[in-house]
């Protein structure tokens, strides 16, 4: 059984390792903007590609991809880079042939592009991982019949030897038939170019940006925390990348560790605008509104004890609404006469045998009238004034009734 299963793991084995490699064309042309001894192209000038012609019939041709462990020789690091270097290399075509382009006619087309820090495309081979730094084919329709296979060679060529990592690409016909006569050929002769691109950014530079994307702006103070940071990690051997991962992931954990805090809890943009939202109120019944609690700091308080919004919602709740055939109760004002008004006193500390003092004010000229019977009226009633604040009682109440 144990024989069994080491045969198995050995089978296993060596299924994977015959599809990571991959078989290329031996005489296919091949191409990359960093050479194997670390030197690079001039970044921002295009290299043109005499060995690809595409006029007559589709051609093969293999990109070495820049992937994370590329070796560059650069002198970045002694101007205080200290490797941080983002490298990109393009494949791309002019539209039109090299005599237009002398002439300033046409456009470059991107074809292809290798970034170390881009993962690979998706593939027609579900078998097909890629990684880091695979050639990928740029947005737009002028990429869409292309597609790059990236792999460690299973064999030598003109140009590769075996176990050496390539991308292999088959660009298309660049002729195309005659838009009158389909049985005529528009020959284009397009030349393809290489473009190596290089950003240099220095390490304080770097933790600025990656301050200024998380936070409201790097401070000296953080700055100087962190990039003595990454010089501690670089010492404990890691690299220019993994040491600016490591330091980044570490201040976001912090970020989210409420221990680090000074309130020892993280803070809430929806608790502190509730708190603060100080809206009007209307009435004194509503539940759950937002805002600061009666008796909490920046709480707001009202003047008037009633609104005619209060009063109106009392009468219909006690008369029906108007709406469903209720009537509301409304009391007309009356005006009534005072023409005697009498005091009496507490009875003197003496030993009189008066009980109390009298005192009459005013002498009556007729028998006072008053009444105090509600009227029953359909009509709303403005019984209360408004405020300077207050809304109009209808606006109010439809948004009720």
């Amino acid at each position: 059984m144990m024989l069994i299963n080491i045969l198995t793991s050995q089978l296993i084995l060596a299924t994977s390792l015959a599809q990571a490699a991959l078989f290329f064309d031996p005489s296919a042309p091949t191409h990359s903007c960093i050479n194997n001894d670390g030197s690079i192209l001039t970044p921002g000038v295009p290299v043109h590609l005499t060995d690809i012609n595409t006029t007559i019939e589709e051609q093969t041709i293999l990109l070495r991809p820049i992937t994370p462990n590329t070796t560059i020789a650069t002198d970045a690091a002694a101007d205080g880079v200290a490797g941080g270097i983002t490298s990109m290399c393009v494949l791309h075509r002019w539209t039109l042939p090299i005599e237009d382009k002398d002439s300033r006619k046409g456009y470059y087309l991107p074809l292809g592009r290798s970034v170390p820090s881009i993962p690979a495309e998706g593939h027609a081979d579900a078998s097909y991982t890629g990684a880091h730094g695979d050639w990928t084919r740029p947005p737009g329709k002028g990429s869409r019949q292309l597609e790059y296979t990236c792999g460690t060679a299973g064999n030598s060529g003109d140009n590769f030897a075996a176990g050496e990592y390539l991308c292999e690409v088959t660009l298309p016909v660049s002729s195309v038939q005659h838009a009158k006569d389909p049985a005529e050929m528009d020959y284009n002769d397009v030349p393809y170019f290489l473009t190596y691109y290089q950003r240099s950014i220095t390490v304080r530079n770097e933790l600025s940006r990656f301050l200024q994307k998380n936070t409201f702006g790097p401070t000296e103070t953080e700055l100087d925390a962190l990039e003595a940071t990454f010089v501690s990690l670089e010492g404990e051997g890691y690299t220019h990348d993994d040491a600016m991962a490591r330091l980044q992931i570490d201040w976001t954990r912090d970020q989210m560790d409420p221990s680090t805090f000074s309130s020892g809890k993280f803070s809430s943009l929806r608790a502190y605008w509730r708190r603060r939202l100080n809206p009007r109120k209307e009435e004194t019944y509503r539940i759950g509104e937002s805002g600061p609690e009666p008796c909490e700091m920046h709480s707001r308080w009202r003047k008037f004890a009633f609104t005619n919004f209060d009063v109106q919602n009392s009468k219909s709740l006690r008369w029906g609404d108007q709406d469903l055939g209720g009537s509301y109760q409304t009391q007309q004002g009356h005006r009534i006469t005072v023409e005697e008004v009498e005091y009496w006193a507490p009875a003197a500390e003496s030993n009189s045998t008066d009980t109390g003092r009298r005192m009459q004010i005013g002498i009556p000229t007729s028998s006072p009238t008053f009444s105090l019977m509600p009227t029953i009226t359909t009509a709303a009633a403005n019984i209360l004034p408004f405020s300077d604040m207050e809304g109009t009682a209808p606006q109010i109440l439809n948004q009720w009734f």
